[in-house]
């Protein structure tokens, strides 16, 4: 690649070496969030009192869909009633009112809540494999010079 010119070199170097260093760093501020989050999290049982929808229009590839938030009403370890909407949503959350699920509250921030489980964790994980990749792709252009 020595008949590169430098502008050709300066594009693969941010592409394989600091864009998978900023997913990086984004990877486990994501694992980390979802980690802080578990560990001060309380396991609830909550009823589902309410439920946002966003619409998103669909285009060529995708069609029309709406998103579904769940808002759960729970009694925290103090006693008292709250109400938390799930931090993420998802196409198939148009769970009936009532329905009760157990989920986990932050004691630090009531109206936050989310499923128990490796959900939350999936998207950091996703983030660290394919910045991996990328910066293993890069590195072995820098050490081997086939950059």
């Amino acid at each position: 690649m020595e008949d590169l010119p430098i502008w050709v070199k300066l594009i693969i170097f941010v592409v394989f070496v600091i864009v998978p260093l900023l997913l990086l760093w984004a990877g486990v501020t994501v694992i980390r969030t979802a980690l802080k989050f578990s560990k001060g999290a309380e396991r609830v049982m909550g009823t589902i009192v309410s439920i946002r929808q966003e619409y998103t229009s669909g285009t060529d590839d995708m069609p029309s869909r709406y998103t579904y938030y769940p808002t759960y009403e729970y009694k925290g370890s103090d006693g008292v009633k709250y109400q938390g909407e799930t931090a993420a949503g998802a196409t198939n959350w148009n769970y009936p009112i009532g329905r009760q699920d157990e989920v986990l509250a932050n004691p630090n921030d009531r109206t936050a809540v989310r499923y128990p489980g490796p959900g939350h964790f999936i998207m950091g994980g996703v983030i660290l494999a394919f910045a991996t990749v990328f910066l293993g792709t890069g590195a072995y252009m820098l050490i081997f010079d086939r950059f």
